[in-house]
């Protein structure tokens, strides 16, 4: 069905500008009627009231007035079966502006047969997502999709979805992406990321709210439609424009442009009173960002058993068909399709009838005499290991006539080979699968009895090789029986990698990007993301490339710095530490003018707008925190700004890095010592050699110059001054000196060089027996285009 006005109110905005509210109703037909609006007929404010411009969600909420009487519409009006069959549409001057629901369980009236007011609440709908939970309109979601995808399927139920009509400014890339298209198209996640327990999932508001915390991104309605707005886009000029895209029906058209309001008494938005509040956010200490490393609830996929096709119901029992395994028989090189004398289900077996509680549930392997002998297995879905982890396995089983002592058989198949598991822990390599090999084996003794169920467990030595693991659950086919059957339950497959492994060194559960300041300064940054490059394929929150297949590494950057490539883990937090590197202004305003200009469009004002105050503040540009209030009626708005760059203080500065030359006396071959000067990017390490610690990649010449006297053993003599980058020189000067202590002028400058991070630079001295430094330094430009970085590490997390 669809949606279509049945009540309507018309007001003029306090700027001059006509205003309409639609009431949508599901199925409704038939003449709109007018309502009469109240003094504050429709009034927009932000849900979450933190004054935080880092809120992954900005959602926004409308209170509606109307004016009514006995005769009027009532509370009953509003009401209806679904919390989204009454829908709302705001618009202003013909700008469609604001699409919701009318909130089922916040309405207001005074109780008075005479003229009174009704308050109706409506909602974006972002916050009934924290009741649904994520998937595809209840389907569960398996591999690997986009952050769009599944913030797609995340927003499933609220308006202006499916998404065909939306924007995204987010500018952060991998070095295997273009930057024709948004990041957001370009990479992939497992959806196992936002596995509770099997086929259980967070609900989709978290969803949302973790990839956009990841990407330092967050979500609003911006004139009517969804924005995802990655923040640090925002640390710019106001010279530069902000770019992205506009997307209608899957075609993209450009952003490039600035959204600033320009306010001052003479302009389109003017100061009201009271008067404006200036506070001060003081900066940070510490930034720090935590990822932890969680693996997947099911490392293989169902391996819970709990994804299964229904068949049929036979007497107190339910069967089902799994799912995401495969059913084979034959030989484990050449397995065949199992005929009807084989059978795989899972059987769920109730309390005298399928209507009373459940007593088991299990997989079985059925097979009948008439099958050939031989064995028959279900396998499972290949997932990636490393080297050096561990591998755990547990499962229930039992045996019914089934004459096989293989429980189960589980394989890593590499570049070179197969190793299976032995029962003992060890991996036997073979180049074919092999039955003799390995093999999790269930034996009939006078102290086990295979038809009970049984426990099993193996742990694994280490993995010799990167490779797919699969697991096999075994049975044997025995003739001399009508039917032999093979039981499982329980089962879980554990895959620890080596850091993981608590046995010799405490056990890491995490990672963070940590950045800090110099100085006593008590506030600090704290936060946790969910998404990062990672090492391995079978733990929640790892980022694939554009194949699908290749994790990510940390080689991300900002289109704005191309050549400065960072972790997906410290793009976050240089994100936050840009903003709070320094004290930041943060003002609570009260503004008139409900509309603002581009210089080509008159637009309705948003969450999407920044502020620049040229009159009182020039060089700031700021960014609205907090919307408290837009009344349209009055053309009022209150909110607080935060200042998010200021073209004094944010702009990059050219650095240069200088040291001198220590003056003493040294042997030969020497490296030169070096005092700092200036650090440009760069620390002296062991005193002698320059080190590179910029994430900017220069290019660059360098000047070196040295002079002195040298001597040496015999006479003539030839000196060789080298600069080194890297231990290989870059440019030599050989002197030659005839007499003890004869002086030296020596210039080492180099032409252009590429510098990247940890690359050292120093001066080797060979050939002399001793060598007096009077003086001399060197010196690389930087030209930077980002700012100077505090102190940045990387530090792992443990239990």
């Amino acid at each position: 069905m669809a949606k279509f006005e049945k009540y309507y109110i018309n007001f003029q905005s306090g700027d001059g500008y006509p205003c309409r509210v639609s009431f949508l109703y599901e199925g409704f037909s038939g003449t709109s009627s007018e309502l009469e609006g109240g003094s504050k007929p429709f009034v927009l404010k932000e849900f979450n009231s933190n004054d935080d411009i880092f809120k992954p969600i900005r959602a926004l909420m409308a209170e509606i007035e109307i004016l009514t009487n006995v005769n009027g519409v009532k509370i009953e009006n509003f009401f209806a079966d679904q919390d989204s069959d009454i829908g709302i549409t705001f618009s202003m001057n013909t700008i469609p502006i604001w699409t919701g629901y009318v909130l089922q369980d916040d309405f207001q009236e005074v109780w008075d047969d005479s003229n009174h007011y009704l308050i109706v609440r409506a909602y974006d709908g972002l916050g009934m997502l924290k009741d649904i939970p994520f998937g595809d309109n209840g389907a569960e979601l398996v591999g690997r999709y986009t952050p769009f995808e599944l913030l797609n399927y995340a927003l499933q139920g609220a308006p202006n979805t499916p998404l065909i009509r939306y924007a995204i400014i987010n500018n952060l890339y991998h070095e295997s992406m273009t930057d024709i298209d948004s990041p957001l198209f370009q990479c992939y996640i497992d959806a196992k990321t936002f596995q509770v327990e099997a086929q259980v999932y967070d609900d989709s508001l978290t969803v949302i709210e973790k990839i956009n915390s990841a990407f330092n991104q967050t979500i609003f309605q911006y004139l009517n439609r969804w924005y995802f707005f990655r923040v640090e886009e925002l640390y710019t000029s106001y010279n530069n424009n902000l770019i992205g895209n506009l997307w209608n029906l899957g075609v993209p058209t450009g952003i490039n442009k600035r959204y600033d309001i320009e306010v001052g008494i003479d302009r389109e938005v003017k100061p009201i009173s009271p008067e404006m509040l200036r506070l001060i956010q003081k900066k940070t200490k510490f930034d720090e960002i935590d990822f932890y490393y969680d693996q997947f609830n099911e490392v293989l996929d169902n391996e819970t058993f709990s994804r299964a096709t229904f068949v049929n119901t036979v007497g107190n029992s339910k069967y089902y068909t799994l799912d995401e395994w495969t059913f084979e028989t034959g030989t484990l090189m050449s397995p065949t399709a199992p005929t009807s004398n084989n059978e795989a289900r899972i059987q769920e077996i109730y309390l005298t009838s399928v209507a009373g509680g459940l007593l088991e549930r299990f997989l079985y392997i059925k097979n009948l005499a008439a099958a050939s002998l031989g064995y028959s297995w279900v396998k499972s879905a290949a997932v990636p290991v490393k080297s050096f982890s561990f591998v755990k396995i547990n499962f229930d089983t039992k045996r019914l006539n089934d004459i096989s002592d293989v429980a189960a058989f589980v394989v890593i198949e590499t570049t070179t080979g197969y190793y299976s598991l032995t029962e003992n822990g060890n991996w036997e390599y073979s180049s074919t699968l092999n039955f003799l090999l390995g093999g999790v084996f269930l034996e009939s003794t006078a102290q086990v009895n295979t038809e009970e169920w049984n426990s099993l467990e193996v742990e694994a030595d280490a993995v010799p090789m990167d490779g797919m693991l699969t697991v096999r659950l075994m049975s044997v086919n025995n003739p001399l029986v009508p039917v032999s059957i093979a039981y499982f339950k329980n089962l879980k497959v554990t895959v620890i990698n080596g850091f993981e492994n608590a046995d010799y060194v405490r056990k890491i559960t995490g990672i963070n990007s940590l950045y800090t300041k110099n100085g006593t300064i008590v506030k600090s940054t704290k936060s946790e993301i969910y998404l990062n490059d990672h090492f391995s394929e079978i733990h929640k929150g790892a980022i694939f490339e554009p194949d699908g297949e290749t994790l990510t590494d940390e080689n991300w950057h900002r289109l704005r710095f191309p050549s400065e490539t960072f972790s997906f883990r410290r793009q976050n937090a240089t994100a936050i530490w840009e903003h709070n590197r320094v004290n930041r202004s943060k003002i609570d305003v009260n503004f008139f003018g409900l509309m603002w200009t581009d210089n080509v469009t008159l637009t309705p004002i948003g969450l999407m707008n920044t502020i620049r105050f040229l009159d009182d503040d020039p060089n700031k540009v700021y960014w609205i925190s907090n919307l408290r209030e837009i009344n349209y009626a009055a053309g009022t708005w209150s909110a607080t700004l935060e200042e998010v760059y200021d073209e004094i203080r944010d702009t990059p500065i050219s650095q240069t890095f200088e040291a001198d030359f220590t003056i003493g006396i040294y042997a030969s071959p020497s490296t030169l010592p070096l005092t700092l000067v200036t650090s440009g990017g760069f620390s002296i390490q062991g005193g002698n050699t320059a080190r590179y610690d910029n994430a900017t990649t220069l290019s660059t010449p360098i000047d070196c110059s040295i002079f002195g006297e040298v001597s040496a053993a015999s006479y003539p003599a030839t000196i060789s001054f080298q600069l080194q980058k890297n231990g290989t020189a870059i440019r030599t000067i050989n002197y030659p000196i005839y007499v003890p202590n004869q002086p030296y002028t020596i210039n080492l400058g180099a032409t252009t060089q590429t510098i990247t991070t940890n690359d050292v630079i120093r001066v080797v001295v060979v050939g002399a027996s001793t060598i007096n430094v009077d003086g001399g330094d060197i010196k690389i430009n930087s030209p930077s285009t980002s700012l100077p970085y505090d102190t940045y590490t990387d530090n792992y997390l443990y239990e």
